[in-house]
């Protein structure tokens, strides 16, 4: 059965990373594309600059040894190949072709590795460079028109230390980016965190008031962006402030006044239960049902007051309670029966 694959939701990653995760990812991301750009102009301003420098003090070079060569073969036009020896001293070949015929200082490279473009150019007049390869080896060869028309002088260059140079330039550069990597990751962290100070600051604030800490605030002076901010948390918070000690003071209220006809109706449903045996049979339950409701009652607007009285910070106090035995209250309560037994190890367990 074939399966397809859900894509990812982008909102997943959000989730995972967190904010601070967001921002020191854009700064690292941020801080690479600036290093990448750097790099490459680094790369193409320095390479070209290099290379257009080897290119014209060869050409230089070869223009000067190619005068030497003129002279030496117009004083002895016999001699060419002893012509040729004295001349190329900066290159690592050096090959003339005079009157149809090739010479050459070095086996390595031949007349037959230069390009066939190359010398159709410079036999034709035009000084030229081209670089070429040969068994893996970078070379320059610079070509320079020689007399009469048809002669031509070519000197070859090794390219190699060039090459190591921009291996160097390379690694240089690379190491570079990634530091700047690493740069902009800690920045951006330390920058996440002094911008994403505000946010620790309100989930301190309202993790205490959710704890029922209302009197809790958030500083609203120091950052302009930031005040609006605080003083509509702030005012929410004074808010429901207000409104739990409204709800509590109305508890409150509403105890007090039931405590007095909740009292007579105990005391009626007390007189009516010393009676009970006066009583007829088919009145007995009902005053039992009576009572028990009325108890359940009591107990209720007795929460209520204790409630209020917590709720109320000018008279708020603490007490020990007994979990077990709350617990157990609790869930007997709920059941209408007992249902619950307290280990000997929970009994005594005060908070």
């Amino acid at each position: 059965m074939a399966t397809t694959r859900r894509p990812s939701d982008p909102r997943r990653w959000r989730m995972r990373l967190g904010v601070r995760g967001r921002v020191t990812l854009l700064f690292g991301l941020l801080a690479l594309a600036l290093s990448l750009l750097l790099a490459v102009l680094s790369w193409s301003l320095v390479t070209h600059f290099l290379v257009a420098q080897r290119e014209s003090s060869a050409a230089a070079e070869t223009a000067v040894d190619a005068g030497l060569l003129q002279r030496e073969i117009d004083a002895r036009p016999v001699d060419v190949s002893g012509a040729l020896d004295t001349v190329g001293s900066g290159a690592s070949a050096a090959v003339l072709r005079y009157d149809d015929a090739w010479y050459a200082t070095s086996l390595d490279p031949t007349p037959s590795d230069l390009p066939a473009a190359l010398v159709e150019r410079v036999e034709a007049g035009t000084a030229s460079t081209q670089r070429i390869e040969i068994d893996g080896r970078p070379l320059l060869a610079v070509g320079m028109p020689l007399q009469p028309s048809g002669n031509a002088y070519f000197a070859v260059y090794d390219l190699t230390e060039l090459n190591r140079t921009f291996r160097v330039l390379s690694a240089s550069l690379a190491g570079a980016a990634l530091l700047t990597v690493v740069c902009g990751l800690v920045l951006g962290r330390s920058a996440s965190r002094r911008a994403l100070r505000p946010l620790t600051e309100l989930n301190d604030v309202a993790s205490a008031v959710a704890s029922g800490r209302l009197t809790a605030r958030m500083d609203t002076g120091g950052d302009p962006d930031l005040a609006p901010l605080a003083r509509s948390f702030n005012a929410t918070v004074e808010s429901l402030q207000r409104r739990v000690r409204a709800d509590a003071r109305f508890a409150g209220d509403v105890s007090h006044e039931l405590r007095t006809p909740l009292t007579t109706m105990l005391n009626s449903v007390q007189v009516l239960q010393n009676r009970r045996a006066r009583l007829p049979e088919e009145v007995r339950e009902p005053l039992d049902l009576l009572a028990e409701d009325l108890e359940r009652f009591r107990r209720m607007v007795v929460d209520l007051l204790e409630i209020s009285r917590a709720e109320d910070e000018s008279s708020a106090t603490s007490e020990a309670v007994a979990i077990g035995e709350l617990v157990e209250r609790a869930a007997d309560e709920a059941a209408k029966r007992p249902v619950t037994m307290v280990e000997p190890e929970a009994a005594d367990v005060i908070m």
